[in-house]
């Protein structure tokens, strides 16, 4: 993370590395073998495969996104969605409002089938559980690097780059 500090603003640009990738591919593969060590005998259960798979999944976990972004994030013109699916910050938003719209679909999609497939031995569960938790690698790696920022900043896109600025908000509420 790169951060560029001006008065009262920040500027910070996100770079996800390719570590992110194989700290997904680990995370499953330590949820499979525990999985398979508790309940035994995992197949996929997944009812689709293949590339169609892929893209109907993809599908599911961005119309979430989007749906969520849309009801919890009251002002339609604050944000913008680009063609590679991307949430832009037109207007300025708090940084509480991005956390949860950042935080709801993996805890929604991912979190909480894993946690139920595994307890239950449900492995169509587990198996979608385990596809969202790793999709939302990199979104929850976001918010690691912003956690430093209080609930009260102002976070708004940068306009063409994968940058976000942040606003302080110094003594916002305090009396």
């Amino acid at each position: 993370m790169k951060e560029t500090i001006t008065s009262n603003r920040v500027e910070v640009e996100m770079k996800s590395g390719s570590w992110l990738g194989i700290l997904g591919i680990l995370f499953i593969l330590n949820a499979l073998l525990s999985y398979e060590a508790i309940w035994g005998d995992f197949q996929s259960p997944l009812p689709l495969k293949g590339f169609t798979a892929f893209l109907v999944y993809f599908a599911i976990y961005y119309v979430v996104r989007i749906l969520f972004t849309f009801i919890y994030i009251r002002d339609r013109k604050a944000y913008r969605w680009t063609k590679k699916l991307e949430c832009r910050w037109v207007k300025p938003i708090t940084m509480l409002q991005y956390r949860v719209v950042q935080f709801v679909p993996f805890l929604l999609l991912g979190y909480l089938p894993t946690f139920y497939g595994f307890c239950s031995g449900d492995a169509l569960f587990f198996g979608f559980g385990l596809l969202y938790s790793t999709l939302s690698v990199f979104m929850l790696y976001t918010l690691w690097q912003l956690r430093a920022f209080n609930n009260n900043d102002l976070l708004q896109s940068k306009e063409g780059k994968k940058e976000i600025l942040i606003i302080k908000r110094n003594n916002y509420g305090n009396f």
